[in-house]
């Protein structure tokens, strides 16, 4: 009991708070979540995380308990080929792409979005959305007295991943 008492005080935060540390519970969260989706062989079972939750307990681990396995989002910039760039975007590539060679970054990798797309289909992702730059944020946004102007340089991706059937189990913890 003494143990738990001084693990409920850890997700409490600092001493001189009595509110709930937000990224302990979401550590504590993911560790209990484990028990949950993870399949044999286990390699990380935290049994005490689900109790240092205490009544919230429930509310962050809810979804694992209803869709059993891990969904997972990937957002991820990539850059556009040159043909699909407009002045802006190329002048940018054009300035900075050789110093980031010179630091050991090349750049390698140019991709339309449809080559993207299949590029993430072919490894599990489902839901390929692509974002401009210029669609990332609302357009009043961009009425700007400064020179700062969307480029069409690189584009967002965001895809999800689901496992395959039946890879993730409830142990019945927590």
């Amino acid at each position: 009991m003494v143990l738990l008492k001084k693990l409920s005080a850890i997700v409490r935060g600092v001493e001189t708070s009595n509110l709930p540390s937000q990224t302990a519970l979401t550590a504590a969260a993911a560790r209990a979540a484990h028990l949950i989706v993870d399949r044999d062989p286990v390699i990380f079972a935290d049994e005490l995380a689900a109790i240092l939750l205490g009544e919230q307990a429930e509310e962050f681990i809810s979804y694992h308990r209803l869709h059993g396995t891990h969904l997972v989002q990937l957002i991820t910039d990539y850059m556009l080929p040159a043909a699909l760039r407009d002045e802006t975007g190329n002048t940018y590539a054009d300035l900075v792409a050789p110093t980031a060679a010179e630091r050991g970054e090349p750049w390698l990798t140019f991709l339309a979005p449809g080559d993207m797309s299949a590029l993430l289909e072919t490894h599990g992702f489902s839901g390929v959305e692509h974002v401009r730059q210029r669609d990332s944020v609302p357009a009043a946004l961009w009425d700007r007295t400064d020179s700062l102007r969307p480029a069409t340089l690189s584009v967002l991706a965001r895809a999800t991943l689901r496992p395959a059937p039946g890879a993730g189990y409830s142990r019945g913890h927590a």
